[in-house]
């Protein structure tokens, strides 16, 4: 039993479970098979669209948390094997909430597609942009030369997504964006809390703007814990 596709005359693709069994006579001699083939293509459908809403924004369409921690160990391991660089950039849009409070929230969806359109055109094929949840962003970058890379890519980041957003009746935003390095040993959950204490020390220092993450920041969110 095993799932093939076939072509219809038009081209067209069909999903299909094809069962054969062999048929023997009565001293065992196989004699011919039997062929059974059923177009699965509803369920396979069905199966694709349940496995991309597990792992994608409904809003936005973008990669999710899951999604993006998964990418991200793949881009970390693939660091230690060819010693690349990895970075995270976590994007955080600036009062927000005002939007919803005083446009909408139909507004603030709009706001919040465009970025996602803005983060994807702004990054090469092999990063990736995703959405953790309400107006928080992640980039991540592989691949990168150095740290001015990753500085480059954060500060383009700011320049687009502050232009006026058209879909959102003109609304300009700022962003705060904290960038994380990866370090050898360092696992993505570990990357993605850098970047996020990176974003929160943008915020704290004036907003509109990008912060690079210290070990300091991370002792520091322990002390307030404590």
């Amino acid at each position: 039993r095993l799932e093939k596709v076939y072509l219809t005359r038009d081209g067209r693709e069909v999903w299909a479970q094809l069962s054969v069994a062999l048929a023997r006579d009565e001293q065992g001699e196989p004699q011919y098979f039997i062929s059974m083939i059923e177009d699965i293509s509803a369920q396979r459908a069905a199966t694709t669209a349940l496995d991309y809403r597990a792992s994608h924004d409904q809003l936005t369409g973008l990669p999710n948390r899951t999604l993006l921690l998964e990418r991200a160990d793949a881009a970390l391991q693939r660091a230690e094997w060819n010693r690349g660089h990895v970075a995270l950039l976590f994007c955080d849009l600036d009062e927000f909430k005002l939007i919803n409070d005083s446009r909408g929230h139909a507004a603030g969806d709009a706001v919040l597609i465009e970025t996602a359109l803005r983060l994807e055109q702004s990054i090469r094929d092999a990063d990736t942009a995703a959405r953790l949840g309400g107006d928080e962003f992640v980039v991540l970058c592989e691949g990168l030369t150095g740290r001015t890379e990753v500085e480059n890519v954060a500060q383009r980041l700011i320049d687009t997504l502050t232009e006026p957003m058209s879909r959102a009746g003109g609304i300009t935003m700022t962003v705060s964006i904290g960038v994380a390095f990866a370090e050898p040993g360092i696992t993505a959950a570990e990357l993605l809390r850098n970047a996020d204490a990176a974003m929160y020390l943008a915020k704290t220092t004036g907003r509109d703007r990008y912060a690079l993450f210290t070990p300091q920041l991370v002792e520091q969110a322990t002390e307030r814990l404590d």
